[in-house]
């Protein structure tokens, strides 16, 4: 699927649940939450660290491989703790 697909199909979705949270007597996430700054702030704060932790781990794979010239298994076994110098 395309990336512009795929975020299309996530918007459609994401105003599906805002359009159902908002009609149910008991909703799931509140939509008056998103009233409160602070509560608003966070969630976005969190939602961009979220994306960000997701898209370094993504490109670790061929830094640690093309850029610091180790072995191509050497990324996926480095960071486990396993292999941590004690």
């Amino acid at each position: 699927m395309a990336p512009s697909a795929s975020f299309a199909t996530g918007l459609v979705f994401l105003s599906a649940f805002v359009v159902v949270e908002g009609r149910v007597p008991t909703p799931m996430l509140p939509p008056r939450l998103f009233r409160q700054r602070l509560f608003t702030v966070s969630n976005t704060a969190m939602v961009v660290v979220g994306l960000a932790l997701m898209g370094s781990s993504f490109f670790f794979s061929p830094f640690f491989v093309y850029v610091q010239g180790t072995s191509i298994w050497s990324p996926g076994y480095g960071p486990c703790p396993s292999r941590w110098p004690r």
